[in-house]
C-alpha cells in the first residue's frame, strides 16, 4: 500500500480474454478503483493458450499449464516434453 492505495495481483490460470477471468478481475476492477484498490492483471496463459488448454483434455491440460513456468524460467522441458497433437 502506497500513497492510501492498496494494490491487487488478480491471478489466474485462464487467458486474459476468458470469460471467468474477465468477470471476476476486470469488471469489478473499475468499481474498486473508486475506493482505492489498484488491480493488476496476471493471467497464466495467452489467449491462444488459454484456447490450447482447455481443448488438450486430461493428458494434455498438465503440460499446458505447466509450460508457462517452463519458460519463465527459460527452459522448454514442459514445451519439449509435450506431443505434437496438443499445443499450448
Amino acid at each position: 500500500m502506497t500513497d492510501g492505495r492498496i494494490s491487487v495481483l488478480a491471478l489466474g490460470a485462464l487467458g486474459a480474454e476468458a470469460p471467468s477471468f474477465r468477470v471476476r478481475t476486470r469488471v469489478p476492477s473499475a468499481e474498486l478503483a473508486r475506493y482505492g484498490v489498484a488491480m493488476r492483471h496476471l493471467p497464466l496463459f495467452s489467449v491462444s493458450d488459454d484456447r490450447h488448454f482447455h481443448a488438450a483434455g486430461p493428458e494434455g491440460a498438465p503440460r499446458c499449464a505447466l509450460a508457462p513456468a517452463a519458460e519463465a524460467r527459460g527452459g522448454g522441458c514442459a514445451l519439449a516434453a509435450r506431443p505434437k497433437q496438443v499445443r499450448c
